[in-house]
């Protein structure tokens, strides 16, 4: 981003600037000194009309594109951006952004504070400007109006804009008018003290004519302040590849830009300084402004807009306008663009949690690389497509362990098949907004309405079709634990439906030999053999935590699998090339785990399923029929080696050894509630920490409660356990905004750990003994009022 400065000479303005055509050569209308009302005033009350509502109302005939709405036609004005309530909040969430920023300043240019008049160029809502400005806080990126009316009393400001979308409650010294600043300016010469322009890049055809004008307008001696962004992410260590999503989606602006002949490049071509000097401005200054969009910088000043940045890239993703992307992608259809926008959003933070979406966008791509632009309405051409599908479908998912690229080869570009397009139907349901773009009822054929129904319906019709040409595959095993975890979200995971397909995935998990993966003596790591190491994980996690929820006994038992844990592997390290795979191997530790402090899906999924194989040991003395274990040996139970974990403490006590795992875990998957509130804490870093914790807190609560059912003494630490399960997991409740992109799973958490702490605590013996033994930590109260809690939020 970049803010640029220069005073208006001191000189008459006329002989500074070129031969344009401004404001100067067209007379303005006049307004006559006796008119009795400013309707800028809003202390008139609403019935009297302010600049923005006494308009024609033509002016308030919004287009509406791809459910979008945008400014009505004005003369030439081309102004990209939505002004629906979506734009307008992306537009607020960025006024507090770059407010952080510049450290709370309304301006740069160094005015005084008893200037006549002021104008804001582009103004936008005000809408933040106004709620906001009551707690304090000041905006940068559209003129701060209310606040620098409030600040500057004695100013006359005006801001103007394309869309009447500003309050009406304003200041008495603020008004809004509806001006086109690329027609000629209706302001008299010499008028104003300061001008400011911001966050017009993408709308001006001619930047020259634009500070041409604004010279003309602005008093000799007087500011003139533009400030441009940059659309292309970019980074100082190279961790944004031009050929990412991000990147990718900075350079469509720009060929957009191209095609509406209205530069998105301002800043990297100096046209701001070029325009200002042109226009005969002088005592040019320029600033440059980066907001990381990570907590990364060692600088606390640059970690503090990381929330808001974050925020607003999501959002500017979730609401960026079809038709424009579809000027560059002219074959992509709107559902396609809608897409691709989604996953840029989705790789911004959130695909450490999924262990396929590094396919999805080759996937996407290789939609339009195989088939190219079709209406897709032709019969003929479907056929076509369903066709080469199928033939590709029939073709063996073959274990390549030399090249990444060759082992994806076999499902993306024109090898697609349909355990490929599951695979992508699978990461629309967690997109945000993915299904808003479809502008016909396609997805009505399935007789459900709600995105993940519709996404769980077409995930399973890929399944079926994949099934009819391949005994099986490892792709296919994880659509079907993708489609157990759509179906868990919405009948439930005690549903027959949902253990069915739980069962499916084990069956060919099995039959496909994924349980008994080893390292042999030739073994060499791969992108084939860490993918398959990650479906089993995963699949014997989902497999103890459906016993510990419905009772129901194991598909899996731990002493039938030897596949090893997955490395410690980021998902670049995984596709990447040969050279760097390897050496991305070699600099892991003797025991797998990353050495740089990463935190990866392989990360999560490694120390998960150490803690789920202990959970496999608790459920099997809580399920065995017949089982009657004594205290003692309930305390000491050995167990051999599963999983490429030797034991080497055979009768350690069960409970120790669940404190052991916890404690091999690398320092960044340490659970610290102190960073609850800290918030340079990552909310997803944040998020796998929690989530292990209550995996943890789950084995040592059902290892309390079996210690309580064979007569060991109470000293009320299964009650203290309880109170952390609940309290923790009701965080993800009382700090949704924190932890926005897991928000679709709390109603799981609830489920899956809390809910099943009710039955327990209202079990009429276990109260009984609360009440008659003595507890080292009594605490019934606090962890009352926490369910009470709870309850409401179901």
């Amino acid at each position: 981003m970049d803010g640029v400065t220069s005073p208006a000479v001191e000189s008459s303005p006329k002989s500074q600037k070129s031969d344009t055509p401004t404001a100067a050569d067209v007379a303005p209308i006049e307004v006559g000194d006796d008119n009795p009302v400013d309707d800028g005033d809003s202390a008139l009350g609403t019935e009297a009309s302010s600049s923005s509502a006494s308009i024609s109302s033509s002016i308030l005939n919004y287009r509406s594109m791809h459910g979008r709405t945008y400014h009505s036609e004005r003369g030439t004005a081309q102004y990209w951006a939505p002004n629906d309530a979506l734009q307008n909040e992306v537009m607020d969430i960025h006024h507090h952004l770059l407010t952080i920023a510049s450290e709370d300043k309304l301006h740069h240019a160094p005015i005084k504070k008893d200037i006549e008049k002021a104008l804001d160029i582009g103004t936008g809502t005000g809408k933040t400007l106004c709620t906001e400005s009551q707690r304090g806080r000041m905006f940068l990126m559209i003129f701060p109006g209310i606040d620098f009316a409030d600040e500057f009393s004695v100013t006359e400001v005006i801001g103007t804009d394309l869309s009447p979308i500003q309050p009406s409650w304003v200041p008495p010294n603020l008004k809004f008018e509806i001006e086109d600043c690329t027609q000629p300016w209706t302001f008299r010469p010499n008028t104003f003290d300061y001008i400011h322009m911001r966050y017009l890049v993408g709308s001006i055809r001619d930047w020259n004519s634009l500070f041409e004008q604004a010279f003309c307008a602005c008093k000799p001696g007087g500011w003139v302040e533009s400030f441009e962004g940059v659309p292309i992410m970019q980074s100082d260590d190279g961790s944004v590849p031009d050929d990412s999503a991000m990147a990718g989606w900075g350079k469509t602006f720009v060929e957009a830009g191209k095609k509406l002949e209205r530069s998105f490049t301002v800043v990297d071509d100096n046209v701001q300084e070029e325009g200002m000097a042109a226009a005969g401005l002088i005592d040019i200054e320029s600033r440059i402004f980066k907001i990381p969009i990570g907590r990364w910088p060692k600088d606390q000043k640059l970690q503090k807009p990381y929330l808001a940045q974050r925020h607003r890239t999501e959002s500017t993703f979730r609401t960026c306008p079809l038709q424009f992307a579809r000027l560059v992608l002219q074959s992509w259809d709107a559902y396609s663009v809608r897409l691709i926008n989604s996953y840029c959003c989705k790789t911004r933070g959130t695909s450490r949690r999924r262990s396929h979406i590094f396919a999805v966008p080759v996937i996407v791509d290789s939609l339009h690389t195989a088939f190219g632009p079709h209406s897709y309405n032709r019969k003929q051409d479907l056929e076509r497509i369903a066709e080469r599908i199928c033939n590709n479908t029939s073709r063996p998912l073959l274990d390549i362990h030399t090249s990444s690229k060759t082992w994806m080869d076999q499902f993306c570009g024109p090898n697609l098949r349909w355990e490929s397009l599951g695979l992508l139907w699978s990461t629309l349901a967690t997109l945000p907004d993915a299904f808003d773009a479809l502008e016909d009822a396609q997805l009505n054929t399935t007789g459900v309405k709600t995105p993940p129904a519709s996404a769980l319906s077409f995930l399973a019709r890929c399944i079926e079709l994949a099934q009819n040409f391949t005994e099986g595959n490892d792709i296919l095993i994880n659509l079907y634990r993708l489609k157990e975890t759509s179906q868990s979200g919405i009948t439930g995971d005690a549903s027959l439906i949902c253990w069915v397909t739980h069962a499916e995935a084990v069956a060919m998990m099995t039959y496909l030999g994924g349980h008994a993966q080893k390292d042999g003596p030739n073994y060499k790591p791969s992108l084939c053999s860490e993918y398959k190491r990650h479906l089993f994980a995963q699949v014997f996690s989902v497999d103890k935590h459906g016993v510990a929820f419905t009772g129901r006994p194991p598909l899996l038992h731990r002493q039938y699998c030897t596949t090893p844990l997955p490395l410690d592997l980021s998902e670049e390290e995984l596709v990447a090339d040969e050279a760097t795979f390897t050496s991305a191997v070699a600099a892991l530790d003797a025991n797998g785990w990353n050495t740089h402090g990463g935190i990866y899906v392989s990360t999560f999924c490694r120390a998960r399923v150490m803690i789920i194989y202990l959970l496999d040991e608790i459920m099997e003395l809580a399920l065995s029929p017949g089982s009657n274990p004594t205290v003692e040996s309930l305390r000491y139970v050995t167990y051999g080696s599963y999983c490429g974990i030797q034991s080497t403490h055979s009768n350690r006590a069960l409970k120790h050894r669940e404190m052991d795992t916890i404690s091999q875990f690398p320092a960044g998957l340490a659970y610290n509630p102190q960073d609850l509130t800290d918030p340079t804490v990552d909310a997803d870093v944040l998020t796998v920490r929690m989530l292990l914790q209550i995996t943890h807190l789950q084995n040592l609560f059902l290892l309390e409660r079996l210690l309580l059912r064979h007569g060991a003494p109470d000293e009320g630490d299964l009650l203290i356990t309880t109170f952390e399960i609940v309290t923790l997991t009701l965080t993800f409740w009382t700090q949704k905004d924190r932890f926005s992109q897991v928000r679709r799973y709390f109603e799981w958490l609830v489920c899956l750990q809390v809910c099943s702490l009710f039955n327990i605590l209202t079990d009429n013996d276990l109260v009984d003994g609360f009440r008659s033994t003595r507890r080292r930590n009594p605490m019934p109260r606090a962890l009352t009022t926490n369910l009470s809690v709870e309850a409401p939020q179901r």
